[in-house]
């Protein structure tokens, strides 16, 4: 094959791709699985999260050591918007929640050999509300994930997920062994360590 073509085909797998992870973005804001309540059409846009906490948090989740994530790649989840209501980050109480679920999404990203996209983490209760989520989301607790990968489909990457239940993860700091929430749609998956099996 031509270098010329192979430039082609991968300048289309990543146009597929960005629309892809634009299309669960939006999706997911809609859904959570058995929680949610209702689907609403959500139109988001990004506004800077406050630089300090912000740039303390990427810190932290970087210095969990894992091989693919960075905490850069959450940031502008945090700074969306519904309507006028404005997500946030989340406070410095409930940063160790997310270290177990971006542990298991880096095996996977590992495994499957493909970039992973994550289109929602942490919502505050504000933004939750607006965007259809129940009270008791595991967003809420930012024990929560949504996703597209690069590679495979949603019931692929999904099964993928619940053959690691049961197994043990580590990264700096911290070991434990997975159960959680698996939730898969159309475009994404919902991934949580919510520390009980459930499937959707």
């Amino acid at each position: 094959m031509s270098n010329e073509l192979t430039e082609r085909l991968e300048n289309i797998e990543a146009t597929l791709f960005a629309l892809q992870v634009n299309a669960a973005s939006s999706a997911s804001e809609s859904f959570e699985g058995p929680e949610t309540e209702s689907e609403s059409e959500i139109e988001t846009r990004s506004l800077s999260v406050a630089p300090s906490l912000s740039t303390e948090l990427e810190a932290y989740i970087d210095g969990l050591g894992l091989r693919y994530f960075r905490g850069s790649e959450l940031t502008p989840y945090w700074s969306r918007t519904c309507g006028n209501v404005r997500n946030s980050a989340p406070p410095r109480t409930l940063w160790n929640n997310i270290a177990p679920t971006l542990a298991v999404l880096d095996r996977l990203r590992d495994e499957i050999g493909a970039a992973i996209s994550i289109t929602s983490s942490y919502r505050d209760a504000d933004y939750n509300a607006c965007v259809g989520g129940v009270a008791n989301s595991q967003h809420k607790k930012f024990t929560a994930i949504d996703f597209v990968a690069r590679r495979g489909t949603p019931s692929s990457w999904a099964a993928k997920l619940r053959s690691y239940r049961g197994q043990q993860f580590t990264w700096n700091g911290g070991n434990f062994e997975f159960h959680g929430g698996i939730g898969t749609y159309s475009t994404f998956v919902h991934i949580d360590t919510r520390g009980w099996d459930a499937n959707w």
